[in-house]
């Protein structure tokens, strides 16, 4: 119940936190961000299709996670 209480105090005291070893694969957070970096360079249908698609669904996916267990834990923290 740490962490619990880190999100209670940080919570409380500062009114924000910072996630770090929250899960997400560096891997996954790197493709995304570089698939950011050429998505003004495309085309509506290359942003629709093909490996850009997939880099953010995966990122997508992986942050609904983080949002789940982030919404449980400051739950229990705030009650």
């Amino acid at each position: 119940m740490e962490i619990v209480d880190q999100v209670r105090k940080a919570s409380e005291i500062w009114g924000f936190f910072q996630m770090i070893n929250h899960g997400i694969p560096v891997s996954v957070i790197a493709r995304h961000v570089r698939s950011c970096a050429i998505i003004p360079e495309q085309t509506k249908e290359e942003k629709m299709e093909g490996v850009l698609a997939e880099v953010v669904i995966e990122y997508v996916k992986q942050m609904i996670e983080l949002s789940k267990a982030l919404s449980e834990l400051l739950s229990e923290a705030l009650g």
